[in-house]
């Protein structure tokens, strides 16, 4: 069964009941063919009719070649790369806002592009400051394995978008309450003096 079958077959499966063994066969032959990779490739970003869960499972299934790439020698991912843009695009749907999963997403970039820098950056220009649900899905992915904070004039940045977003946001109480969980302990509040006071009561308000 070559890879294209394999892979609809892994669209086709409820994710309950796929097959370990077949879905590691298709995780390392993805890993290790250079053909299987491009077949892959093509198959993603010309296939119009993805529907959410099968986005979610060619995203795991991205995140366990990329895992396994670590330690296996005989994995190449580097015509994987061009998926990066996808894997972003994806990362900013609706529905993949969830605190499991944002991080996930983050990671998987930094993965691709061994860049956390450019991961931070892209994700910032990813944020439409009109659509609270892109702003919560930029802020849940900055926790987890990478500082991205260290990076000081594109933390600015990030935070001024989130400080924007508040005003432009009416209902903006699930920004200030992402904002306060995943963001206000891991940056050095006193570079930032103009965000201590997001969390008093006088500024939840969600009618900004």
């Amino acid at each position: 069964m070559d890879v294209l079958l394999k892979l609809k077959v892994l669209l086709d499966t409820d994710v309950a009941l796929m097959d370990d063994e077949e879905y590691s066969k298709l995780v390392e032959e993805i890993g290790t063919s250079n053909k299987s990779q491009k077949e892959f490739i093509d198959y993603v970003l010309s296939y119009e009719s993805l529907n959410v869960e099968d986005e979610y499972k060619i995203f795991m299934l991205l995140r366990e070649i990329y895992m396994l790439a670590k330690y296996q020698e005989n994995y190449n991912v580097n015509n994987l790369k061009i998926l990066y843009k996808w894997v972003l695009k994806v990362m900013f749907k609706k529905e993949f806002y969830d605190y499991s999963m944002c991080y996930k997403f983050s990671d998987l970039l930094v993965k691709i592009s061994n860049n956390i820098k450019q991961v931070f950056q892209d994700i910032i220009e990813k944020i439409d400051v009109y659509n609270s649900i892109s702003v919560q899905i930029a802020i849940c992915s900055m926790y987890g394995y990478y500082n991205f904070f260290e990076y000081k004039e594109l933390t600015e940045k990030f935070l001024n978008k989130i400080l924007i977003a508040i005003e432009k946001n009416g209902d903006n109480q699930g920004i200030i309450d992402d904002f306060n969980y995943f963001v206000m302990e891991r940056i050095n509040i006193g570079e930032y003096k103009q965000l201590e006071n997001i969390s008093k009561p006088e500024n939840l308000n969600s009618n900004k």
